[in-house]
């Protein structure tokens, strides 16, 4: 967090500086470089992939018990998974034009940040929740994004933005409704999540002055992986138990329609929103300055 501020404050500093003219404009050379602020919010539905527990009981190894296809369907027809997610990051990038007369341009940007998770399952036939980890599990992300740009005129462009980013987290925020406590059992709960996101739009934009709007079709996968624990301890003998339940979700669409809309402030300085709106939402803003 202590990073995360120092960096939110040096991107103000460096926007200060420019603002009063010490800074100079490198537009004009094949390199530049780029230092932002990134939002994003994420609302997407699942379906269950697949789904494993294994036992301990007392020291002893009670084997895997998977479940099977049409196990894993049937439970898909009535149980909803959501995951949501609200993340803050700090944008690092390299952008390179060969020459202000070539039609393409290419850029990479590295994200580092936090994200805010909650991941819901809701049985559809009771109108009940049986599980939820969270909510405000606050964890780590990054990721990586790369933009590919061809300007078929000066107001006609297409651009491809391929995007991944990767968030890992440990949490015992639980409610759970289908593996019940044990009144005289003292036991924990953990839940250790891996989700790794992307996403590829291609987007047809069109500039006017300052302003850039972009339109296309978005190609997504996301997958959300868990390790949920269950320890119990017979007070009285000691004895543990132990169920570890593996889960596996992923998007249940894999495509949606996007919009976007960019503005360069200054010649060192831009602002872009993006939506992806489809069977999940994705929302991302990001302020920019380019040095």
């Amino acid at each position: 967090m202590k990073a995360f501020t120092y960096v939110t404050s040096l991107f103000l500093g460096l926007v200060f500086i420019n603002a009063q003219g010490i800074g100079q404009d490198t537009r004009s050379t094949s390199w530049k470089f780029s230092l932002g602020l990134d939002f994003a919010y994420l609302n997407s539905d699942l379906n269950l992939a697949s789904m494993s527990q294994q036992s301990y009981w007392e020291g002893q190894d009670l084997g895997v018990v998977e479940l099977e296809g049409n196990v894993i369907d049937t439970i898909n027809t009535f149980t909803d998974h959501n995951r949501k997610a609200i993340a803050f990051c700090v944008a690092a990038g390299v952008n390179y034009q060969k020459d202000p007369e070539s039609k393409w341009k290419f850029g990479m940007q590295a994200l580092i940040g936090i994200v805010n998770k909650d991941y819901i399952v809701k049985n559809t036939l009771l109108d009940t929740t049986d599980l939820r980890v969270g909510p405000n599990i606050v964890a780590p992300i990054v990721g990586i994004r790369l933009n590919a740009l061809y300007q078929f005129t000066s107001h006609w462009g297409l651009e491809l933005r391929p995007t991944i980013v990767y968030s890992w987290s440990k949490s015992d925020k639980i409610t759970d409704n289908l593996y019940g406590k044990i009144d005289y059992f003292d036991e924990s709960r953990t839940d250790k999540t891996n989700l790794v996101y992307f996403r590829s739009t291609i987007m047809a934009n069109y500039s006017y002055k300052r302003l850039k709007i972009s339109v296309g079709p978005g190609f997504y996968g996301l997958t959300d992986q868990h390790e949920y624990t269950i320890e119990r301890i017979n007070p009285e003998t000691g004895k543990t138990y132990l169920d570890i339940i593996n889960t596996r979700l992923h998007a249940d669409s894999f495509v949606d329609g996007c919009i976007g809309l960019e503005w360069m402030i200054k010649d060192y300085l831009s602002f872009s929103v993006f939506g992806a709106f489809g069977k999940s939402i994705m929302i991302q803003s990001g302020l920019v300055y380019l040095f």
